[in-house]
């Protein structure tokens, strides 16, 4: 079974550039682009290599960046619009936060810009944009890109999960443990690509009735709930398969497959809970100590006062610098970060909060304005209900909202939102097109 919709037939105006003519050539570029954009193989064993991608990505980015300037000026065209206008004041947002670790940490203005060097790839959210408009791809190769992406996540996850022991990583980026999660050792990777691909095949699943489908969704969803052990993005992950079927499908489907699906797994919950009751045991206390933290109070676990511990870390340093941010320090620049002055912290640890900590309240705010914007453009867009990768968007979009309220979506990977924000921005200005299936128009037509 293919894994999208065949690719509507499309008139251009011009031939295609090289490599966007060869259609395996253009996939893996765009996946490419995709998976380090998104950053989620960033924390994996690959660090090394996918750090030094990162770094020849970023050049090439500002390369074609100038080069688009220079084109720009030679056509005398310097029309932007909304969503642009939005990159851009996100690539200089930096600027202030590091004017405010210099005044907090004595940190130099360029070292607090080199902080954020991960942070300029969102550029390349911009390049896939101006593909989109240019019709050197098509939203179905990008949503047959994050597939690919999701997928390639979900084998090296479950593979590294089951044969490569997470100890010796331990207390690094890549591993952790605590006693409130079983107190075992396991990894802490991103998990973007599985709402993604979770979110996805439940809605393919119940829009098309094809239900081993839902097969799919649960290997997506199980690598999440079984050995990710985050409470937050178990919750987001089972908001977003919930809520796009709840929404997009229609009631008599969903009483329809009651028998054929709801009602099994039901039964396999029953089980799980006769069979294995310490596993459960364990599940429970993960979430009591979850509502310790968000009340402030003292369960006696050690997660608990940790966390607690960073929150007034942070609390502290927002009320000092509400503005500008702490701002991010380099580790090139002082390599113990923020420990040196902060003690243990971490700003992802605390989500939003840890987001105004970097860039105080307005920066806080503007990023978050990224949901907002993108609920207005689903607004416009009329007629795609039966568009999987449209529906998968929404709640992909609600997802890293919610998750980036405790966790660090927005702190460490905004690229994931912000592309999503692009496609939204994509559909708005294709909506007019009448027939919904005719997604790409001419270059000149959106040009």
């Amino acid at each position: 079974m293919a894994l999208v919709s065949p690719v509507p037939t499309t008139a251009f105006d011009k031939p295609l550039p090289w490599p966007f003519r060869y259609k395996g050539l253009n996939l893996g570029v765009l996946t490419f682009m995709v998976t380090i954009v998104w950053r989620v193989l960033t924390v994996s064993h690959m660090t090394l290599v996918i750090g030094a991608m990162e770094v020849g990505l970023f050049a090439l980015l500002m390369v074609w960046v100038v080069w688009r300037l220079v084109q720009r000026w030679m056509a005398d065209d310097w029309a932007i619009n909304g969503f642009e206008i939005y990159v851009l004041l996100m690539v200089i947002l930096p600027l202030g936060s590091a004017f405010g670790a210099q005044k907090e940490f004595g940190q130099p203005i360029l070292w607090g810009i080199i902080a954020f060097k991960d942070y300029y790839l969102l550029l390349g959210v911009l390049t896939v944009y101006h593909w989109l408009r240019m019709g050197w791809v098509t939203l179905k190769q990008l949503e047959k890109a994050m597939l690919i992406m999701s997928w390639i996540c979900l084998v090296y996850f479950y593979l590294a999960t089951l044969f490569i022991n997470p100890a010796p990583y331990q207390d690094t980026p890549l591993a952790g443990a605590n006693d409130v999660k079983g107190g075992g050792v396991y990894y802490r990777f991103n998990m973007a690509a599985m709402y993604f691909g979770a979110i996805y095949y439940s809605a393919r699943a119940f829009k098309r009735e094809t239900w081993f489908d839902l097969f799919y969704a649960m290997l997506f969803a199980a690598y999440v709930v079984v050995f990710r052990l985050d409470r937050t993005s178990m919750a987001v992950t089972a908001i977003g398969m919930a809520g796009v079927v709840l929404f997009h499908v229609p009631l008599k489907r969903i009483v329809r497959a009651l028998m054929v699906v709801i009602l099994p797994a039901i039964f396999a919950v029953v089980l799980i809970f006769l069979l294995a009751p310490s596993k459960v045991k364990q599940y429970e206390d993960m979430f009591i100590d979850a509502i310790h933290t968000v009340m402030g109070s003292s369960g006696g676990e050690t997660e608990v006062s940790v966390r607690t511990l960073e929150i007034a870390i942070a609390d502290r340093q927002v009320a000092k610098h509400p503005w500008l941010g702490n701002g991010r320090i380099s580790h090139t620049w002082n390599e113990t970060g923020y420990e040196q002055w902060l003690g243990f912290f971490y700003p992802a640890d605390v989500g939003m909060l840890g987001l105004t900590f970097i860039y105080g309240y307005p920066g806080m705010i503007f990023l978050y304005l990224l949901f907002g914007v993108a609920g207005i453009y689903m607004l416009r867009v009329k007629g795609r209900n039966d568009d999987l990768f449209f529906i998968t968007c929404q709640f992909l979009l609600l997802a890293l909202f919610l998750d980036s309220l405790t966790n660090g979506q927005l702190t460490q990977n905004p690229g994931q939102a912000l592309l999503l924000l692009g496609v939204m921005h994509y559909y708005s200005r294709i909506n007019s097109v009448a027939d919904p299936k005719a997604e790409l128009p001419s270059a000149s037509a959106l040009a």
